[in-house]
């Protein structure tokens, strides 16, 4: 798996997370995602989670070694995941909805495409 591919399964399971216990804030802490054990995984999580809240789709209260507390969906980060693309607009899933549906099947083509849409409809809202 290369770096966008994790960056990509690293931004799905935060995404979900968030979006579930949206508006609560929630502590996320690198022990909790088994798959990013190991120290280049630990790099690559801990780099998103940087990205995430650097470009404004999340907000974190406090960082330390291994935790990042009180995070939270910013409000554009929220409306994102809750938007239903044209593309699935029939079924009335929500980006947030479809993302923790494709996180079970574990599909990284499914992630990738979910990903792309949402980073694509935070950067561009009216395309």
């Amino acid at each position: 798996m290369n770096n966008i591919e994790k960056f990509n399964k690293c931004a799905a399971e935060i995404f979900s997370r968030l979006y579930e216990k949206f508006p609560i804030g929630t502590d996320i802490k690198i022990d909790e995602f088994p798959q990013f054990k190991n120290l280049e995984d630990e790099g690559i999580f801990n780099e998103t989670v940087k990205f995430l809240i650097n470009e404004g789709f999340i907000r974190c209260d406090f960082v330390s070694y291994d935790s990042y507390l009180n995070v939270v969906l910013t409000s554009k980060g929220f409306i994102t995941l809750n938007s239903i693309p044209e593309a699935i607009s029939n079924k009335k899933e929500t980006l947030g909805d479809k993302l923790k549906e494709v996180l079970k099947t574990g599909k990284e083509e499914g992630i990738k495409s979910i990903i792309r849409e949402i980073i694509k409809l935070f950067l561009f809202p009216s395309i």
